[in-house]
């Protein structure tokens, strides 16, 4: 009794470890703390010290950070847009959780709006999962944390997307800049949970 016990509680950590370097590996550099590395991104695309209050916020970062990523607009340059594409693959059996925080730049005019899209990439061709447009009058200087999620029975049901890469990507698509930051991509971990259901499973038929 002991012994199945022990063993429950080592497939449970070897469950949660596995979750932990699934959830460090799919995005680089999703708070922004070290520039835009990771992203592939337009010029109005950048990254901002959010300890300059003059611009950011008095409270500045979501996960206790420095920095922040910024998406604005000029004549020039057009709309700020950057984008990962992750070297995980969409699995039938797995979804996707991404969660985002956003706010808009303290000089800015109330209209500024990110499109944040969790999606499946074939080569350089993006095909959304699920997408939100966030921003416009009812986002101040406060930040806000917004969540996307595709689920495995989702995926299973669009055979296309499986074996594409995953992958996000960030839009500005109103004139007045906003900020982004603590982006977090994690794997469902219902497929994980059964994958521990089934290394105790064969523990046990093996000691048999």
């Amino acid at each position: 009794m002991l012994t199945r016990k022990l063993m429950t509680g080592a497939v449970a950590v070897l469950a949660m470890a596995a979750n932990g370097l699934c959830q460090a590996a799919m995005l680089t550099n999703g708070s922004f703390e070290t520039g835009m590395t990771g992203w592939q991104k337009t010029a109005q695309a950048y990254n901002w010290n959010a300890t300059d209050t003059a611009v950011c916020l008095a409270a500045p970062t979501v996960d206790g950070g420095t920095r922040v990523g910024v998406f604005g607009y000029d004549s020039t340059n057009g709309y700020g847009h950057a984008w990962q594409v992750t070297s995980a693959t969409v699995r039938a059996d797995q979804g996707y959780t991404l969660a985002f925080s956003v706010a808009q730049v303290k000089w800015g005019a109330n209209t500024g709006k990110l499109k944040v899209t969790l999606g499946c990439w074939n080569g350089s061709t993006e095909t959304a999962m699920d997408e939100l447009t966030v921003g416009g009058p009812t986002v101040k200087t406060q930040w806000a944390t917004y969540y996307l999620t595709v689920s495995a029975a989702e995926i299973a049901a669009h055979p296309a997307w499986i074996g594409q890469k995953v992958g996000v990507s960030i839009w500005q698509t109103e004139q007045s800049s906003m900020l982004i930051d603590a982006l977090t991509l994690v794997p469902e971990p219902a497929s994980l949970a059964l994958l521990a259901l089934g290394v105790a499973a064969l523990s046990r038929r093996r000691r048999a």
